[in-house]
C-alpha cells in the first residue's frame, strides 16, 4: 500500500461502504436482472459461485447490457465475458471512471507517498464469499499484491468500542475463556451479556404473525428485553457494517440466517448447534477449507487467509476494479462505455429484445440481456418497479488522514466503533468510527438522513470534524500532514423494516 514504518495512519468512519450489501429479486419472466452483490452463496460445484451467473448462463446470451461500472458492474461483465465468448457484453458507466466506491488515491506527503482509501478498505478472507474472493483476485493475477492481516496481529485481536468516554477492548478468541469470561462479567459495556445469553436459550419463537422486524427489535425481543446491550454493543456493529439505524433495519432482509435460525429451531443457540452455514458441507468449516484448497486457490494462499483477519492490496482497493477492467478490454468481445449514462430501458416493438436509450443521444441499442447494478433510487427511473423508490439511502463521509508521528494512537488494533447510546457530548460530530489504518491496513451515516445538500458538511467541515473527534477520544491534537474528505452521497441501501414485502408486491 506504499506505508512506511514510520507513518501514522487514521481513517475517521464516516462509513465503510458496502460491506454486506443484498440482492434485489429478478423476475424470471424478464431478463433485467439486478443485482448488489459481487458474489453470490457458494455452490460448491461452481467455480463463479454465483446462482445468478449460472441461471443467467443458461439463456444463451446474444448481448448483455450491464448497467454500471462499480465493482459489481465490472466482475459481472468478467463473468460474462468469459462464460459466453460468443455473446458481446457492453459496459455502460455515467462517471468518467470505474470501480464505483472502490477507489484509492495515492497523496503525496512529506515522507512520501501515501494511498487513502475513499471508500472499502479491505476485504475478509476465511469465508464462504471471501474465499470466492480470493480466487477471482488470484485469477487476475493479483496474488503476489496482497497483503494480509494475521489474526494475532494487534489490528486482528484488538477492536474496540468507544464507551462512553474511553475505549474498551472487545474480547478476542484468542484470549482464552477465563480472560474471555471475566472481561464479559466486569466491564459495564457488557453488563447483562450472561443473561441475555441464559434468556435467548429460553424465549419462545416468534408468532407466525410476525413477518418482520427491526435488528434492534430482534435481539432485543431475543435476549429477554436487554435494550442497554442493543445500544451498547450492536448498534455499534451496525453502524460499522451498515451506516445504519439499528432500530430501522429490517433483520429479515439484512441478517436472514438469524431469522431463518428462529423460525426453524426456536432460537438462535440451537440455531447455532443443529445448522451449518450453507456450502460448509458436512464437516462445517473445515470442508470449506479443503473445497477451497482443491477447488479455489491452492494450498498455500488458503494457508494465508486462513491466518489472516483482513486483506488488500500493495496499491489500495482500487487494484482489483483495475484489473478487472484490464480483463474485461483484453476481451474481444467485451466494451466499456465511460461517461455514458442510461437514459431509458424499453422492450422491442416485438418483445423479444430490451432497448437501452443513452444519453449520448445516439439511436437506442438493442439486447437480449441487460444487468443492472444501478442503485435502486436510480433504477426506479428507468424500469417500473415503484418499489425501487421506496428505498432509502444513507449518505457517508469518508475522512483519510495521515500523521507523521507513529506513535499518536494510545492502543494498537483495528480501530473503534462508536454505538448510539455514547452521549452527544461525546459524539456531537456523530461519528459512526475510527480505523488505524497504520494497524490494519469514514465518519457519518444515517445520521444525516434527511439533510439537504446544502447542509452537508464540506470537504472541509469534514477535517474540521474529524480532527475534532480525534482529539475528544484519542486525545490526538497533532495536525494531519496530508487529508482526504470524501462525501459519498446516497451511497448504502437501508433495506428497513418490511423490505422484502415491499419488492414482492
Amino acid at each position: 500500500m506504499l506505508l512506511h514504518s514510520h507513518e501514522a495512519r487514521l481513517v475517521m468512519l464516516l462509513r465503510q461502504c458496502y460491506r454486506s450489501p443484498r440482492c434485489l429479486p429478478a423476475r424470471r419472466g424478464e431478463r433485467l436482472y439486478t443485482t448488489m452483490r459481487v458474489l453470490g452463496p457458494p455452490p460448491p460445484d461452481l467455480e463463479l459461485g454465483s446462482r445468478a451467473l449460472d441461471e443467467f448462463n443458461r439463456w444463451s446470451p446474444e448481448h448483455v447490457a450491464i448497467l454500471g461500472g462499480g465493482i459489481t458492474g465490472l466482475v459481472a461483465a468478467a463473468m460474462a465475458a468469459r462464460l459466453n465468448p460468443d455473446s458481446k457484453v457492453t459496459v455502460y458507466e455515467s462517471s468518467d471512471r470505474l470501480g464505483g466506491y472502490v477507489h484509492s488515491e495515492v497523496v503525496q506527503s512529506s515522507d512520501g507517498p501515501v494511498v487513502f482509501e475513499l471508500g472499502p478498505r479491505s476485504l475478509r478472507p476465511a469465508t464462504a464469499r471471501g474465499y470466492h474472493g480470493l480466487s477471482m483476485a488470484q485469477n487476475l493475477g493479483l496474488e503476489d499484491n496482497m497483503v494480509f492481516t494475521s489474526k494475532d496481529s494487534p489490528a486482528g485481536s484488538n477492536r474496540f468500542i468507544y464507551y462512553p468516554d474511553k475505549l474498551v477492548r472487545v474480547p478476542s478468541p484468542n484470549d482464552g475463556r477465563l480472560r474471555v469470561f471475566y472481561k464479559l462479567l466486569t466491564d459495564p459495556l457488557f453488563e447483562g451479556v450472561a443473561g441475555a445469553l441464559w434468556a435467548e436459550s429460553q424465549v419462545p419463537r416468534r408468532p407466525d404473525s410476525l413477518v418482520d422486524e427491526s435488528i434492534g427489535g430482534f435481539i432485543t425481543r431475543r435476549i429477554g428485553g436487554n435494550k442497554k446491550l442493543v445500544d451498547n454493543i450492536f448498534s455499534a456493529v451496525i453502524h460499522g457494517i451498515f451506516a445504519g439505524d439499528i432500530n430501522q433495519l429490517s433483520v429479515r432482509s439484512l441478517m436472514p440466517r438469524l431469522w431463518e435460525a428462529e423460525g426453524r429451531f426456536g432460537s438462535l443457540s440451537m440455531g447455532m448447534v443443529r445448522n451449518k452455514p450453507e456450502g460448509y458441507g458436512p464437516n462445517g468449516i473445515s470442508d470449506l477449507h479443503k473445497w477451497g484448497d482443491q477447488v479455489l486457490f491452492g494450498q498455500a494462499l488458503g494457508e494465508k487467509a486462513r491466518q489472516a483477519s483482513i486483506y488488500t492490496f500493495t496499491n489500495g482497493m482500487q487494484t482489483l476494479p483495475d484489473a478487472l477492467e484490464r480483463v474485461i478490454k483484453e476481451s474481444k468481445n467485451a466494451n466499456i462505455m465511460v461517461g455514458t449514462s442510461v437514459s431509458g430501458i424499453s422492450s422491442s416493438p416485438d418483445g423479444k429484445t430490451i432497448l437501452i436509450k443513452t444519453s449520448n443521444n445516439k439511436p437506442a441499442q438493442s439486447y437480449s440481456h441487460v444487468i443492472s447494478t444501478l442503485p435502486a433510487h436510480n433504477l426506479c427511473h428507468l424500469i417500473n418497479i415503484p418499489a425501487l423508490s421506496l428505498i432509502p439511502y444513507t449518505t457517508v463521509m469518508v475522512v483519510n488522514l495521515y500523521y507523521k508521528n507513529p506513535h499518536l494512537v494510545p492502543q494498537p488494533g483495528f480501530g473503534y466503533l462508536i454505538p448510539q447510546s455514547v452521549p452527544f457530548k461525546q459524539n456531537p460530530e456523530f461519528a459512526l468510527g475510527v480505523v488505524f489504518d497504520s494497524h490494519a491496513t469514514p465518519t457519518r451515516g444515517h445520521y444525516w438522513d434527511g439533510r439537504s445538500a446544502d447542509e452537508l458538511p464540506t470537504p472541509e467541515e469534514g477535517q474540521r470534524m474529524a480532527e475534532l473527534v480525534l482529539a475528544r477520544h484519542l486525545k490526538i491534537t497533532d495536525k494531519p500532514d496530508q487529508v482526504l474528505a470524501t462525501l459519498h452521497k446516497n451511497c448504502i441501501p437501508q433495506y428497513t423494516v418490511g423490505h422484502k414485502e415491499r419488492l414482492q408486491s
